[in-house]
């Protein structure tokens, strides 16, 4: 996993950018049969689904992990996840809402995650989840933030 440079999309200019798109391609030309994989995240070239396209077809070869942008609507999360799917290779599950100052359970988002497992079983294809934030950062969460992904999961 690798982050797609330090700058927001909107505020890489072009020779930021560039340079962003070369450090890629020369992490996945040497990773051989590594896969390698940008976080879709804030801050980066993958904050915005034009920008992480565009980064993926300009370096072959690149993967990418997604989850839902913060405070984004559930309908235009999804859309973005549809535009990238063929892409993604693992999916970052926690439910921050509407900020992530708001970590809630996942059964809080539960139309979304059900929406994201059924899209992901659709491929036919292995993508990973992992649950990457719980309720509070509280480890005695994760049992029970398991069972409701795993409950997803199973549905989709």
């Amino acid at each position: 996993r690798v982050w797609a440079g330090n700058l927001a999309s909107a505020s890489a200019g072009p020779a930021d950018r560039r340079r962003t798109i070369d450090r890629l391609k020369r992490c996945v030309d040497s990773a051989g049969d590594v896969v390698v994989a940008t976080e879709f995240h804030d801050g980066t070239l993958t904050d915005a689904i034009g920008s992480a396209l565009s980064m993926l077809d300009e370096v072959p070869g690149l993967r990418t992990y997604w989850q839902p942008p913060n405070g984004m609507p559930d309908d235009e999360a999804l859309r973005g996840l549809r535009a990238v799917l063929d892409r993604v290779d693992a999916v970052h599950v926690f439910s921050w809402w509407p900020t992530p100052q708001d970590r809630r359970p996942l059964d809080h988002r539960a139309a979304l995650w059900r929406a994201v497992m059924g899209i992901l079983a659709s491929t036919g294809r292995r993508i990973d989840t992992a649950l990457e934030f719980v309720p509070g950062d509280d480890p005695g969460m994760l049992v029970g933030e398991a069972a409701t992904l795993r409950r997803y999961v199973t549905e989709a």
